[in-house]
């Protein structure tokens, strides 16, 4: 018996589960990914410490202000049943507020101004974009007789796509799939999605679920605007945490222990 077996992590119908029974639970079942998540927060916050970050009482009425507007908690009463439900209190609220603020501070130190525009850089393609539809056969045949009468006889791809296409979901809007990034396509559909001119329809591309005629109706070169900049802002963040970890070198006794 481990002293893990003495420690009682929650009750179930008045009966004590241990801290021993939850981690061998969490083990079984390949939910671990809980304490992965602990560790790095424990590493943000020593972090924060180090850095000596700190939020001052003004910073923080303001956060709490804002939470309010934001949460539409006109009355202290609204207040006072929100955190009731969530079985909260005051200081609670507080806390997440303080950890919330330290943690955008200790963002804005990582993820730089300058950071983000040398990750941007070095990283320029993966923020490309293309807007594209999709016709989708379960026969290639079929598939290549259907771009041949796009390509010679300018068949309509809207058309072809709602009478066609399997992908209900899709089949009678166009095939319109909306914008998508360049990372999240497969590496021969990219190659080709980035390579063609607008307007282009491309395929067959054969995928599990059938088929693809694609056609590129836009593509747009990633720039950093306002909405780039934040997903960077979250990308050179999350590279160095995850530096952040590897150096750690984060050991899990309480999983050896049980």
């Amino acid at each position: 018996m481990s002293k893990f077996d003495q420690i009682t992590a929650l009750k179930i119908a008045g009966e004590n589960v241990s801290l021993a029974h939850v981690v061998r639970s969490l083990q079984l079942s390949g939910k671990t990914q809980l304490l992965a998540e602990l560790a790095r927060d424990l590493i943000i916050q020593d972090a924060i410490s180090k850095r000596g970050l700190t939020v001052s009482d003004e910073e923080l009425q303001t956060a709490a202000d804002n939470f309010r507007r934001d949460q539409k908690l006109e009355r202290a009463v609204d207040t006072h049943n929100w955190l009731n439900d969530r079985d909260w209190s005051v200081e609670h609220l507080e806390l997440h507020l303080e950890r919330k603020l330290l943690h955008e501070k200790l963002l804005d130190e990582v993820a730089s101004e300058e950071a983000v525009r040398q990750h941007f850089a070095e990283h320029r393609r993966a923020y490309d974009q293309a807007a594209i539809a999709h016709l989708v056969i379960s026969d290639r045949a079929v598939a290549e007789e259907l771009l041949s009468q796009i390509e010679e006889d300018d068949a309509d791809f809207e058309a072809l796509v709602r009478q066609h296409s399997t992908d209900t979901t899709t089949n009678q809007n166009g095939g319109r799939l909306g914008l998508t990034n360049r990372l999240s396509m497969s590496s021969l559909i990219e190659s080709y999605v980035f390579a063609a001119s607008e307007g282009e329809v491309i395929g067959p591309f054969e995928t599990k679920n059938g088929f693809h005629l694609i056609k590129v109706e836009r593509l747009i070169s990633g720039e950093l605007d306002e909405n780039v900049a934040d997903a960077t802002r979250q990308d050179v963040f999350e590279s160095w945490l995850d530096e952040q970890v590897a150096a750690a070198n984060v050991e899990w006794t309480i999983l050896q222990d049980t």
